[in-house]
């Protein structure tokens, strides 16, 4: 049951902080208004305004100008700062409705903008640029896996700390292995990643390199790291040093998913950035909007496929359960898909302020 804790600690730290954000958009500080140094006529007439400025020299009719933008601005100001918590809900929910109805009008527009980025691709690099930067890619990628064996291989006979000799007695023990462990696969990716952007340096030229790094990074470097810091907590191969209660199955299925969501994120990363590259906007067709959607039900369907186990992760390997407690890890999952929709709704909510762009 120490792990609901855990993970609900998490939640508050990071999802709490992200919502006190969210409800500070568009809410501008307020400051004391400072006094006109012209008095306005009163009434205020064309005939006046008139008389009034032709008695003012131009530093003078700029100052009133800045005195009377400044006023405006802190009386809008105290307008925004009135909006209540309810208003922040209504605002809030209007955005998410706006942001679906907008896609959904927008959705004919995805073929067609996609056909386009893939032709401006093809213009700017051509079947034979295309070609050779993939291929490069494919290249860089085998040499760059075979040295990065080969500096694991040479850790593992040198300290030989890649396989554990015997099942850990303290969760100190365990912590240093895994430590230990991921030190060496960070080492690993390290060399990965400098072969590969050696030979596509050296490989490719400045135009195809940007293309080449929003593939390598999110489609490679982002699943490769997460891919590292999750079989820390999994271990999905040595049960001895697993940090959470799964049985070797769970873990096994609950890594491949996690790292097919890695993947998923990658990938809707490196399509809007690549449409972008090619000149197409993502605001445009608001495919951004669509990827981010598939990623969250993707997530969803992840946390279904894999209840069990999470149920279990909750619950903790200890015998000594309260009912409570074990409804609690019972409920584990619903509050993972509450956690997703919720994630969701809130960037759309951020999208809606103008926070960035879907």
């Amino acid at each position: 049951m120490k792990h609901v804790f855990l993970l609900a600690s998490l939640f508050i730290w990071f999802f709490l902080p992200s919502l006190a954000s969210a409800q500070m958009i568009g809410l501008p500080s307020t400051g004391t208004p400072e006094e006109a140094t012209v008095i306005l006529p009163d009434p205020l007439t064309p005939e006046a305004i008139n008389a009034l400025v032709s008695r003012m020299s131009e530093s003078d009719v700029r100052g009133l100008l800045l005195d009377q933008l400044h006023t405006q601005s802190q009386a809008q100001d105290a307008q925004a700062d009135a909006v209540g918590f309810i208003d922040f809900l209504t605002i809030s929910f209007n955005s998410v409705v706006d942001s679906v109805l907008t896609a959904a009008r927008l959705s004919p527009l995805l073929v067609q903008d996609q056909a386009a980025s893939f032709v401006a691709f093809h213009d700017r690099l051509g079947w034979f640029g295309i070609a050779k930067l993939f291929g490069t890619l494919a290249i860089a990628i085998a040499v760059a896996y075979g040295v990065e064996r080969s500096v694991n291989a040479f850790i593992r006979r040198r300290f030989g700390a890649m396989q554990p000799t015997k099942a850990p007695e303290t969760l100190r023990d365990t912590l240093q292995f895994l430590t230990v462990r991921l030190g060496i696969e960070l080492l690993g990716l390290f060399a990965f990643f400098v072969v590969t952007r050696i030979i596509v340096i050296n490989t490719l030229p400045p135009e195809f390199q940007v293309f080449s790094q929003t593939i390598m990074f999110n489609l490679v470097v982002i699943p490769r790291v997460g891919a590292a810091l999750f079989r820390l907590i999994i271990s999905p191969k040595v049960p001895e040093y697993r940090l959470v209660s799964m049985s070797d199955v769970q873990a096994r299925k609950a890594f491949n998913y996690i790292i097919a969501i890695l993947v998923a994120m990658g990938f809707m990363t490196a399509i809007v950035s690549f449409n972008q590259l090619n000149g197409v906007p993502m605001e445009r067709a608001r495919l951004g909007f669509w990827l981010n959607v598939a990623v969250h039900l993707f997530m969803i369907y992840a946390i279904w496929k894999n209840w069990d186990g999470l149920v279990s992760m909750a619950r903790g390997a200890d015998s000594d359960v309260s009912k409570f407690e074990a409804k609690a890890a019972t409920y584990y999952p619903i509050y993972g898909i509450a956690m997703v929709i919720l994630t969701w709704v809130l960037t759309q909510v951020l999208a809606g302020f103008g926070q960035f762009e879907l």
